[in-house]
């Protein structure tokens, strides 16, 4: 196996899935995750008090909302109630996401198959209260605006992109049309739609929404304000994917310093941000920077959400990938065989998280000279992946790629052949004829082709890897 590790944040992969092969890679398959749940969920609760504030003030009270008397008037109370919902459903909502679960509505095509019991009982009838609530909001135009954007978030957590996007411009519309220039609640708007642009892969289209997100925040709430910090996470992932890692590093550090300063060294905000600087340190060889980066995170998230919660198993693979690379493969084999028990222990055997872990371990039993171990591993791997993948899957691919090289390891020629035209049928639907991975195989059973004497075979994969021998595509594939 040729060293193609899954890097990971909060679970997701960094090299490109099937996805990316329709639409260009996601937020999260670039390695960076944006959406934090403590950020995220600051953000939504900061506009939803915006709205509320909004409400008290149209009911002719003044001051905060939660002075006056409140239940001696109908409409004040009403509104506050309205306010209250929004910013209580919008919160549950994020918490429940963010926990791997989307909160089920009664709507035609939403689906619920993940959704915990919990996050449906309550949740759900949040959501719906909030759609029930807009019809009497009256002329709160922060009302609409937030109650549209969380509908606008949930369409697209249940993978209704389109309809999300619409919505979120919708939501983003009537903020420009109905609040003042510098209302507060325009940040939080900004920054989810923005998420939702980018998490469809329209970099273009957000990027000024980016801007526009980290202005306002400066004007409204001051240049170190935290409500910034995921706008600039946002701002990292676009420079990512535009190829400027100086910025992206920039980003990341000023995130990062205004969490530290705002909540502290050791606050759970901090972990996503530590592990993403940290993923990109990685990527550039400084792995003397990434180390303790990644280990804060790990302590961080340890200490706030317990040793076995799924959240730290991204941090210990790509830690686990850190030591390999720095020569330590004993820690990697221990970081990643923790990491993949937590993950099933949450998640289940058949989880694309594990089985993606599983792939990486694999890899390194390989380079330490246990091909067999390898290919059991690699085999269950892919058992799991075929209950639980698309027929069509760049995952399955890599997986079977890497199958190849271990039985042609343990001299079983026609199984590593089958492997290898397998995995190249998935990775040429998925990644595409000029992939480093997919150029990558066809060197790789070129080379079987060769050691078994169908030299004319050979040829042509060697062809199509493009005549270039296994060790430079696979520092193609290293970068």
């Amino acid at each position: 196996m040729r060293g193609w590790e899954f890097a990971a944040v909060h679970g997701r992969m960094d090299p490109a899935s099937t996805a990316e092969a329709a639409h260009g890679p996601s937020l999260e398959d670039l390695g960076l995750r944006m959406c934090h749940w403590c950020v995220v969920q600051m953000c939504l609760w900061r506009v939803a008090w915006m709205c509320l504030v909004d409400f008290h003030r149209q009911s002719g009270y003044g001051g905060s909302p939660l002075g006056g008397p409140m239940t001696n008037d109908i409409r004040g109370a009403g509104a506050f109630r309205i306010g209250l919902t929004v910013a209580w459903a919008v919160t549950l909502f994020v918490a429940a996401c963010t926990h791997g679960e989307t909160p089920a509505v009664d709507e035609p095509g939403a689906s619920s198959e993940s959704v915990d019991g919990a996050w449906k009982g309550v949740a759900g009838p949040m959501v719906r209260t909030v759609g029930a609530a807009i019809p009497k909001a009256g002329d709160s135009p922060s009302l609409h605006a937030v109650a549209s954007m969380t509908g606008a978030v949930l369409a697209g957590m249940q993978g209704r992109i389109d309809e999300g996007l619409a919505q979120g411009r919708r939501a983003v519309d009537e903020a420009r049309r109905g609040l003042a220039p510098e209302h507060p609640a325009r940040v939080g708007l900004l920054t989810r739609y923005a998420s939702l642009l980018m998490a469809a892969n329209r970099v273009d289209e957000a990027s000024p929404i980016i801007d526009e997100a980290l202005e306002l925040a400066g004007r409204v709430f001051g240049r170190d304000h935290p409500i910034s910090v995921q706008a600039l996470n946002l701002s990292a992932a676009r420079h990512y994917q535009s190829g400027t890692p100086e910025q992206v590093e920039a980003d990341f550090r000023k995130a990062l310093a205004i969490n530290e300063k705002a909540y502290g060294p050791d606050h759970p905000t901090n972990a996503v941000l530590l592990n993403n600087l940290a993923l990109l340190l990685t990527s550039s060889m400084r792995y003397d920077e990434a180390e303790p980066l990644y280990r804060r995170s790990l302590a961080i998230d340890e200490k706030a959400l317990g040793p076995d919660n799924p959240n730290l198993a991204a941090t210990l693979n790509n830690l686990a990938i850190l030591a390999d690379s720095m020569g330590r493969p004993a820690e990697a084999e221990t970081l990643y065989r923790r990491s993949i028990a937590i993950l099933v222990k949450a998640k289940g055997a058949d989880h694309a998280e594990v089985i993606r872990n599983q792939g990486n371990l694999a890899t390194l039993l390989f380079t330490q000279g246990k091909a067999k171990d390898a290919c059991d591993l690699l085999k269950t791997a892919l058992a799991a992946a075929d209950r639980t993948l698309p027929a069509v899957d760049s995952d399955r691919g890599l997986l079977l790629i890497g199958l190849g090289d271990c039985l042609a390891e343990l001299a079983d020629s026609a199984g590593a052949r089958k492997a290898y035209e397998r995995g190249l049928d998935q990775l040429g639907s998925t990644l595409g004829p000029e992939h480093p991975y997919t150029r990558l195989g066809h060197a790789l059973l070129a080379e079987l082709l060769d050691s078994v004497g169908e030299l004319e075979q050979a040829a042509e994969h060697r062809k199509l890897a493009g005549d270039i021998a296994p060790s430079e595509l696979e520092k193609l594939v290293g970068e």
